[in-house]
């Protein structure tokens, strides 16, 4: 076989291994345990792509990354940059079936 094809064949079986390694989303805080001096809340607005404003909520995040995953989401990143580069995000049982 052709190193291109090794190479691509390659890059497809580590891509699958990823996706089947990663856990699976973290259970969002009720929206009632952020309040206006504590935790917080995010709201991702899925309506262009044929969905609704979902909101979650972390009652300690630190940094950004953690309260989109503390409140339910999904990212993924790039090969390049790392997962910290989102790329792209979902929600629960949403799939617009568009990157």
């Amino acid at each position: 076989m052709p190193i291109a094809v090794l190479s691509a064949l390659s890059v497809m079986v580590a891509a699958c291994f990823a996706y089947l390694l990663v856990g699976p989303p973290a259970a969002a805080a009720p929206i009632g345990d952020c309040t206006a001096t504590e935790g917080a809340v995010v709201a991702v607005d899925f309506e262009p792509l044929g969905g609704k404003v979902e909101r979650g909520c972390d009652s300690s995040p630190t940094t950004g990354y953690e309260l989109l995953h503390e409140g339910g989401f999904t990212t993924a990143g790039t090969e390049h940059d790392g997962p910290a580069f989102i790329c792209r995000i979902g929600f629960g049982s949403f799939n617009s079936v568009r990157q």
